[in-house]
């Protein structure tokens, strides 16, 4: 697929005086895309990897394309350090993307004759969002207790309208649909008040404890202009963290955290019924935020190894996530008039594993980073999850297969991961690395019936620098997947994608590898 992007970004320091100091940064990029370039089915991915192919169904015609993305983003930040070991920061911030794109590819005309072309598309999507925030903390330290209180505000705003750009059918026989038609004009508003506070306490020498705490006032309101309808909701969560840090020798400090988390169920989950309109789709405004608990147990330090200084950190990790949200039929199943879709808290996921890392001396004229990760991720709720088989527009052609995910592994999570980095310096001022990434295989599906393989990668990045004058600049290359490979990635299923009522390797979306990519760039400071 096309790609093309052109960007403009910059940084400016003023020292008001020893102890304050003011900072602005801005990025203005454009972005053209044509298409994600995915695939549908197994045979498309091994005979049409770029997703070329066309026909007369559409087939080998990416659902989105065209993009055009405008982003901007603003922020400055003033930054105090008093003479009693305190520090105040301040932070304002302003993000922009305005999107447009085409979707849906155009099957029929308004007269029912098929269409062929691979640039015929029916629906114009017109997105735009702005995330604007302050963000504020104030630090304390002492002899034995230090502290942070903070407060984060946040306004964004999200916008889509939908629109068709040309008369069609979606069958044969079906209906006209207009040019011109609206068929959506929306609005989402999310507001976060949280203020939050951290205190780290050295109990000894070796000792430390960390504790934090958050509140968030979460508020979204929906406005649906072109239905009349506006909606709303409120959330207020807590979370908080604990962390024991003991150095029990020189070369190693064992730590300890618990901390917790949370995801706001969004308006269209909320709100499901209202939003969509078809008849078979049910609200629910009780549904509860998601939870999560996260504990990790390890050890870091820095050890001799063959006469150099290296850094290591073992982690073992469990991390349950509770009132997972979901629709009843799953999130992809169709609703049925005798079968409706409703979101609910329905069930949990669980994550536990061993991270390893460890970096050699980065100032010697050879050295290596590596990191292993161990995953192991299963669902321990979810006992209603739909699989649709056959045409979901065609009631006597469609049914749906139960399941129950409880012990299924999470799509689209490796167990095994495996990166390392061999990086040297031919000169003083040149660094060159070779990286190597290896992912074992993962499940594209949550009931896990299709297996896809893994893979592995090496990317080459080269990185110079040169002092003239004030300026420094800097430059880089690098070549993603040097060895040319393809594979497959992020592949996804969850319904009988080609509606021939059976469910196997032809039902997943996935983009393949595009194989060697060169990237190159240049900056500048002064």
């Amino acid at each position: 697929s096309d790609y093309r992007t052109r960007y403009v970004n910059g940084k400016f320091q003023y020292f008001i005086d020893d102890t304050s100091d003011l900072t602005f940064g801005f990025e203005k990029s454009y972005r053209e895309k044509d298409s994600h370039g995915t695939v549908g089915g197994i045979t498309q991915a091994k005979n049409d990897p770029e997703s070329a192919s066309t026909g007369a169904t559409g087939a080998g015609r990416d659902y989105t394309r065209m993009y055009n993305v405008d982003l901007l983003k603003l922020y400055a930040t003033y930054a105090k350090d008093f003479a009693s070991k305190g520090n105040l920061m301040v932070n304002g911030y302003y993000y922009g993307d305005k999107t447009n794109f085409l979707s849906a590819p155009q099957n029929f005309t308004s007269t029912g004759v098929a269409v062929t072309s691979e640039d015929a598309y029916t629906t114009k999507n017109d997105y735009s969002q702005a995330q604007r925030g302050i963000k504020s903390e104030f630090r304390k330290s002492g002899d034995a207790l230090a502290y942070m209180l903070g407060l984060d505000v946040r306004n964004n705003n999200y916008k889509n309208i939908t629109s068709y750009i040309t008369d069609f059918k979606t069958s044969a026989f079906s209906p006209t649909n207009r040019a011109g038609t609206i068929t959506g004009n929306d609005k989402t508003t999310e507001e976060v008040y949280a203020p939050y506070v951290e205190a780290k306490y050295a109990v000894s020498n070796k000792l430390t404890i960390t504790l934090n705490g958050r509140y968030d006032d979460v508020r979204y309101k929906y406005e649906d202009y072109k239905n009349s309808q506006t909606l709303k909701s409120d959330f207020e969560v807590w979370s908080q963290r604990i962390g024991l840090a003991y150095q029990a020798a020189p070369y190693a400090t064992i730590f300890f955290n618990r901390s917790t988390g949370f995801r706001t169920p969004s308006v269209t989950q909320l709100y499901a019924g209202s939003t969509s309109l078809d008849g078979k789709t049910e609200n629910n405004p009780n549904l509860k935020p998601e939870q999560s608990v996260n504990y990790d147990i390890g050890a870091r330090g820095d050890v001799q190894m063959a006469g150099n200084k290296s850094s290591y950190e073992l982690a073992f990790f469990w991390l349950d996530r509770k009132n997972y949200i979901s629709s009843i039929l799953g999130d992809y199943a169709a609703a049925m008039t005798t079968n409706h879709q409703r979101y609910e808290n329905v069930g949990g996921m669980r994550s536990k594993g061993i991270e390893l890392s460890v970096n050699t001396d980065n100032k010697k004229p050879i050295w290596i980073e590596a990191a292993y990760t161990y995953l192991d991720a299963k669902f321990t709720g979810s006992d209603s999850f739909y699989l649709g088989l056959g045409n979901q527009y065609v009631p006597a052609q469609y049914s749906q297969v139960k399941y129950d995910l409880r012990g299924k592994t999470v799509p689209r999570t490796s167990r095994d991961t495996f990166d390392i980095t061999l990086s040297g310096r031919p000169t003083p001022t040149t660094i060159v690395s070779l990286e190597y990434l290896n992912k074992s295989g993962y499940f594209a599906d949550e009931i896990n019936q299709l297996k896809m393989e893994g893979y592995d990668v090496f990317n080459l990045i080269v990185r110079h620098s040169k002092k003239i004058g004030k300026f420094t600049v800097e430059a880089f290359a690098r070549v993603d997947n040097l060895c040319d490979r393809r594979y497959i990635a992020n592949a996804r299923a969850s319904s009988d994608r080609d509606s021939n009522k059976v469910y196997d390797y032809e039902d997943f979306t996935a983009t393949v590898n595009p194989g060697r990519v060169w990237t190159a760039g240049m900056s500048m400071k002064f």
